[in-house]
């Protein structure tokens, strides 16, 4: 893991030397202020985010000047339904895109499945757009050959259930960030060539064991130490620098509390190339429709322009 997570400056020039002149981020971006503002001369900005807005010590939050924000946890927003995944808010700027005639048509309905995906992964409550979206996505999740795949190596069939993405299709797709590179994932969702789509399952499949064994070794090491401690310990911290980096550390520290019921935190301690800093991301929004959003475009409005200050 060398970048973490959020919009990075460096990433931002790598693509400007490849000629990208728009990006549009995913889950992140909203409180990237000095990335954003400090972007590559010409390049356009399109930040799609689902989380709160960092406010550091209680100050006013600052939002990243992009060229538009698209969030319903942005301040101010009056869209009605504010519990969307980052998926699901990429998924109604896909459905505005559409109903602008910007993309072609039909391009919401066939990704539906996809902010299912996303939705489900992310583990945000089944309600509301949610739901919806989650109910007519179910269904279209194997379109793609990539998660045909997958859905075979987690020996999962259609009809998909919920808990079939979240226990079946979900670890092994977030395996490939945790453990080596999140970029094949993507090339799962990416390929129509069943020999590669196959492989590539396969390999998140193994990947996902890996990690298994990893967090299981992890929390076996870390009880043994944390059965050390008083019990009245007020809070517990605790890392190693054997231990892989990435965001599944929050499963020992939520044992520990379970258990314990004291604040914990379980970190990695490994050391790693040096990367720009990032703040944690935040959010804005558009004005969306407070409609369920039905497989067409018909229910997103334009997005919320923002000024680039």
């Amino acid at each position: 893991m060398t970048e973490g997570y959020g919009l990075h400056a460096a990433a931002l020039e790598e693509l400007a030397a490849q000629g990208v002149r728009c990006v549009v981020t995913v889950d992140c971006g909203t409180s990237s202020v000095e990335v954003a503002a400090n972007r590559p001369a010409g390049m356009a900005l399109v930040v799609t985010d689902h989380h709160l807005p960092l406010a550091p010590d209680g100050s006013p939050p600052r939002l990243a000047p992009a060229d538009a924000l698209v969030n319903p946890k942005q301040p101010a927003d009056t869209y009605g339904f504010d519990g969307l995944a980052g998926a699901g808010v990429a998924w109604k700027l896909l459905c505005a895109l559409e109903s602008e005639g910007i993309v072609p048509a039909g391009q919401a309905d066939a990704f539906i499945g996809l902010a299912a995906l996303g939705t489900i992964a992310d583990m945000m409550p089944l309600r509301g757009e949610n739901r919806t979206i989650v109910r007519r996505g179910l269904g279209r999740i194997l379109d793609l050959p990539g998660l045909r795949a997958l859905a075979q190596a987690a020996a999962v069939s259609a009809p998909l259930g919920a808990s079939d993405v979240a226990f079946g299709l979900a670890p092994r797709i977030n395996a490939a960030g945790r453990m080596e590179d999140a970029r094949l994932a993507l090339d799962l969702c990416l390929s129509d060539d069943p020999d590669a789509c196959a492989g590539l399952a396969r390999h998140l499949d193994q990947q996902n064991r890996s990690r298994q064994e990893a967090v299981a070794a992890a929390l076996a090491e870390a009880e043994e130490r944390v059965a050390e401690l008083p019990d009245e310990t007020p809070a517990i911290v605790i890392g190693d620098p054997g231990w892989p980096m990435g965001s599944w550390v929050w499963w020992p520290a939520g044992s520990w509390s379970a258990m314990r019921s004291p604040p914990s935190w379980s970190v990695s301690t490994r050391a790693r190339p040096r990367v720009p800093a990032a703040p944690c991301p935040g959010c804005t929004s558009s004005e969306l429709s407070t409609t369920p959003p039905p497989p067409c475009s018909a229910t997103a409005a334009t997005p919320r322009r923002q000024a680039s200050a």
